[in-house]
């Protein structure tokens, strides 16, 4: 077991999973917040496109499963460890404030050059959101980076837990689950994003502490992904038919459809995806390679710089006018979200880099190894 782990440690397999889930992060919300969620005067002007395209797009918003691989990745590195890094909350904090300065700055630049109408200002730009912009987990600027911040706190008392529940209670990760399914419907909504990260969190250390013991580890990769596959694009066509209203149900089942869909779609799709998505990478093979290493390591910041809500309908409403594309034929419309992706990628890894190497190395290395000491249970 040791010596397997200590192999999984050394190669890229992690980093191309990195990689790939930011990528179909950024797709994502291209879809979702490029057409999807677009404010016309008809909210739902994206259903009147080419059919193509609209089956697309749903397929597309349907991948938001990538985003619980990071978690899962947490889970896999943090279980084992009984404390937690100051420097890395400054890290943490600092990466988060950086680019949330940066969205206001950006904003600040388009408003002055004409990108917003007046209208968009006034809805967009509030004095809150310039507070809000030195404080952004703390304001909950990023879901995704208040939840992993606030995980990441709570990972000694989270491994204590769960290694208490496994060696004294022997209830099994597995168990838990159910639990997870129906604990959302009791939690306020706020908190329920902060629930499924603990979730997969626990997920991650079952990959961690158990996973390699289990029949599955032994079942191929190929299979792994392709039944990931198989699933997402079931969930699909389900979701197309409902979306459509293909079958021409009734009011009182479309009611009922709504109501239990959130539990298909958080409740079994996705932890299963998720689960076998994530082992799909874990059984990969792959030497170490630096320069792999390097662009998962811009990953988060690439998420922050794309999906603040300051700069997210610049990038796709104005920069890319998604909407626009989305009512062209389909191959221009698949390119169109291809070039949009590459683009923003890989700006992220210039910017990223240039934090690193500029304003982090340079401006806050002195000040974190200072400050550079551990916190113990």
């Amino acid at each position: 077991m040791e010596n397997i782990r200590k192999n999984t440690l050394r190669n890229s397999n992690f980093e191309i999973m990195r990689i790939f889930a930011m990528v179909s992060i950024i797709v994502i919300h291209y879809a979702v917040h490029g057409v999807m969620q677009v404010n016309t005067i008809n909210d739902n002007c994206w259903l009147d496109g080419n059919l193509m395209n609209k089956i697309l797009t749903i397929l597309l918003s349907g991948g938001a499963v990538c985003r619980n691989l990071f978690f899962i990745l947490s889970g896999y590195f943090l279980i084992k460890r009984s404390t937690i890094s100051i420097t890395k909350i400054k890290k943490i904090y600092f990466h988060c404030l950086f680019y949330s300065v940066l969205a206001v700055a950006i904003f600040l630049v388009a408003y002055s050059t004409h990108f917003y109408s007046y209208q968009e200002t006034t809805i967009r730009w509030k004095i809150g959101n310039l507070i809000k912009a030195f404080v952004p987990i703390d304001a909950d600027v990023w879901w995704f980076a208040t939840a992993y911040f606030i995980l990441y706190l709570l990972s000694p008392s989270l491994n204590q837990i769960f290694g208490f529940l496994q060696k004294k209670l022997r209830v099994s990760y597995f168990v838990l689950s159910f639990f997870w399914v129906a604990l959302p419907y009791l939690i306020p909504e706020r908190y329920q994003m902060l629930y499924q990260a603990v979730f997969y969190y626990l997920m991650g250390s079952y990959f961690s502490l158990n996973y390699e013991y289990s029949g599955l580890y032994n079942v191929s990769k190929f299979f792994d992904l392709l039944f990931c596959i198989f699933l997402l694009l079931l969930f699909g066509v389900i979701e197309i038919v409902y979306i459509f209203n293909i079958f021409n149900l009734d009011n009182d089942l479309l009611t009922v459809y709504k109501y239990f869909y959130p539990c298909l779609q958080w409740g079994g799709v996705a932890p299963i995806c998720s689960f076998f998505l994530f082992s799909f990478f874990y059984k990969l093979k792959l030497a170490n390679n630096k320069k792999i290493n390097i662009i998962a390591g811009c990953t988060f910041g690439i998420y922050l710089l794309h999906d603040n809500a300051l700069v997210s309908h610049l990038i796709w409403n104005k920069i890319f006018i998604c909407l626009k594309h989305f009512h062209q034929n389909f191959i221009l419309y698949i390119s169109h979200i291809l070039f949009s992706s590459v683009i923003i990628f890989v700006l992220g890894i210039i910017i990223d880099l240039f934090r690193k190497k500029v304003i982090e190395e340079r401006l806050l290395y002195k000040f974190l190894q200072e400050n550079n000491f551990e916190i113990k249970k």
